[in-house]
């Protein structure tokens, strides 16, 4: 009897011993999918709190003058409001006013009709707003601006601006991507490869932007990066501007938290 009762001692100890590593693996692989389970919760509520964000109220105020043979003036300056965050407000409106007022100072000369001068069509000045992308915590606007102060024709270009509204800043190009990642070498060369059977385009990209690394022109479009030359930029002014997209194959590895929301949203 005792060897019975031994046996079976020895046995419960050896079944215990067996048990243990089994649940310590449980209690792992259960504290593991508890870390995924809040990562994932935490990516999601990254992008829901962008989600969150209200959209601006953005109208216009006009500022229009004609004297007739000499100039035509028309800005059509936009105004911000709808959002509690008045830090991001006052942000948004000094940016875009001091190069609107900038603008206006740069053009005010068209005003004024020298001695014996005539002019054999008028000068004209105009801003436009465009509301890229006002909605999901980002907030992407271009200024339309033309001018013509005598010639064969006049200039037209945009001057674009992107704000984050859940931190209260602007955005850079930069912000879109992980710190190790050469964001304008992706870019550059992305819009190499949509250039390519346009030699003269694939020139002055070379020559004017690529060589030297320029932080090309960019705003925020249906969840994307759009990249801006104005006429002249890469082509002739009959050409126009040029607009490129970067597309989500392009830069989904390269992304930071920031640029996997942007390009997250119109996704999910």
């Amino acid at each position: 009897m005792k060897k019975v009762i031994i046996a079976c001692t020895i046995l419960l100890m050896i079944t215990a011993c067996n048990a243990k590593p089994v649940i310590e693996q449980e209690q792992d692989q259960s504290q593991e999918a508890t870390i995924g389970q809040e990562e994932t919760v935490e990516e999601k509520t990254l992008l829901d709190k962008y989600k969150k964000i209200q959209p601006l109220i953005v109208k216009t105020e006009v500022e229009e003058e004609i004297l007739e043979n000499v100039y035509e003036w028309k800005i059509n300056r936009p105004q911000f409001d709808g959002i509690d965050q008045k830090n991001t407000l006052e942000l948004i409106r000094k940016k875009v006013n001091k190069d609107i007022d900038g603008y206006i100072e740069r053009m005010g000369h068209m005003k004024v009709l020298e001695e014996g001068e005539e002019r054999l069509s008028p000068y004209s000045f105009f801003i436009e707003p465009d509301i890229e992308t006002n909605e999901n915590g980002i907030f992407s606007i271009g200024l339309g601006i033309y001018e013509y102060s005598g010639g064969a024709h006049g200039n037209y270009w945009k001057q674009f601006y992107s704000f984050d509204l859940l931190e209260g800043k602007e955005i850079e190009l930069k912000d879109f991507f992980k710190e190790d990642v050469d964001y304008l070498e992706l870019i550059y060369k992305n819009i190499f490869d949509q250039i390519k059977e346009n030699e003269a385009w694939t020139r002055n990209l070379q020559e004017y932007y690529y060589k030297d690394k320029v932080e090309p022109i960019f705003f925020i479009q249906d969840g994307k990066i759009k990249i801006y030359f104005a006429a002249y930029g890469l082509g002739s002014y009959a050409e126009g501007e040029q607009i490129f997209e970067i597309p989500m194959e392009v830069v989904e590895e390269k992304l930071s938290e920031f640029g996997k929301v942007v390009y997250s949203i119109y996704i999910n």
